[in-house]
């Protein structure tokens, strides 16, 4: 998930963080995915073309719109009909592609030099402090594979 974030950073020259709403959905409206804000959801989805997502603040919006564009441009399946390990290695494929994209390689490990707080790194990449903590773990396993070297 990691080469398929740099690739989309890359071909869309994103160099501003956090990435702006606009720029996510032009992202997916380029891949023809329509995008629908649901009030009563807690989780976003994906039918057909079209990706439901909760409304929530610009963080949250931000997250679930890049993990459900993992799913639609990665995982090719009927979730429902689908066995947990299967549902459970796409959520985690989802959710690394969607922090190595919001927060990527070199960069967010830049940010922890200057950042003091979680809270700033959160603002800094407009991702909610839960994401900030996992991003933190990814990072801890780049370290330990010797990806950094």
């Amino acid at each position: 998930m990691l080469q398929r974030a740099n690739y989309l950073i890359t071909e869309y020259e994103i160099y501003d963080f956090p990435i702006p709403l606009d720029v996510i959905e032009k992202v997916i409206f380029d891949r023809k995915i329509k995008v629908q804000i649901i009030e009563n959801i807690h989780s976003g989805l994906v039918i057909a073309n079209q990706m439901l997502l909760p409304h929530g603040a610009a963080s949250n919006l931000r997250e679930n719109m890049v993990h459900e564009y993992c799913h639609t441009q990665y995982h090719v399946h009927n979730h429902f009909s689908s066995d947990k390990v299967t549902i459970a290695k796409n959520e985690a494929q989802a959710k690394a592609f969607a922090a190595y994209f919001l927060m990527p390689v070199y960069i967010f490990e830049e940010s922890l030099k200057y950042c003091e707080t979680d809270a700033e790194l959160a603002e800094e990449y407009g991702v909610t402090l839960e994401f900030i903590q996992y991003r933190k773990l990814l990072t801890q396993s780049l370290m330990l594979s010797g990806y950094f070297k």
